[in-house]
């Protein structure tokens, strides 16, 4: 029964995990998205999928400080964070080896909370170019780059795949957001509403990328 959860408040690192815990059998409901965002596999959109992206260039950032944040989905969320995704945790977290999750968001109204469960689908550390991908699904021209990708489950009012990805160019780090998604059930009414909740998240996950591999002006 796992799906798209309101709470009425934050919820707390043990509901969470609880939650998590809960849903860790729950199984795709997009098989044809899952590893879609993968560079270098599938040329093509999923059918009746929109991708979504989003980018910001760190100057001077470290890159392997940025790299060990994206497969870390982040780390420990702040407290104040109002978009997160949290990691689930002991056994019940990575059920049969696969890392399970939830997103974290604060409604519109700031009156409600929204909880999803989703699951890591792959974590690549390439130390080589990004492949010559198709545009929608391209990452920037870099030395080397490394991205996690998750995927929604179970009654999600989502369907799809998002990639969190950063990229070494030298004298900068490019964080990158590719979101491949589509309405589900009650959400293909909803989804051109999801639009700018989805930016919200996708800024708050720039954020704590570009937080971690910023280098701090001298004294």
């Amino acid at each position: 029964l796992a799906g798209t959860q309101f709470w009425p408040r934050r919820p707390t690192p043990l509901k969470l995990q609880h939650f998590i815990a809960r849903h860790a059998t729950a199984r795709p409901n997009a098989p044809d998205v899952v590893k879609s965002t993968e560079p270098g596999s599938a040329d093509n959109i999923p059918r009746g999928c929109h991708a979504r992206r989003l980018e910001r260039v760190v100057p001077g950032g470290d890159y392997r400080k940025a790299r060990a944040c994206v497969l870390a989905w982040g780390g420990a969320p702040d407290e104040k964070a109002t978009s997160f995704v949290c990691v689930g945790e002991g056994r019940e977290g990575r059920s049969g080896g696969v890392l399970q999750m939830a997103t974290v968001a604060r409604a519109y109204t700031g009156m409600a909370w929204v909880v999803n469960p989703v699951r890591e689908s792959y974590a690549v550390d390439i130390q080589q170019r990004p492949p010559a991908d198709p545009a929608w699904k391209r990452l920037p021209t870099g030395r080397r780059y490394a991205c996690a990708a998750y995927t929604t489950l179970g009654r999600h009012l989502l369907a799809g795949e998002e990639r969190l990805s950063v990229v070494d160019c030298g004298d900068s780090v490019v964080v990158d957001i590719l979101s491949v998604s589509r309405g589900r059930g009650l959400g293909r009414l909803v989804y051109p509403l999801i639009g700018p909740m989805q930016r919200r998240f996708f800024r708050a996950q720039l954020d704590v990328v570009e937080a971690a591999c910023s280098n701090p002006p001298p004294s």
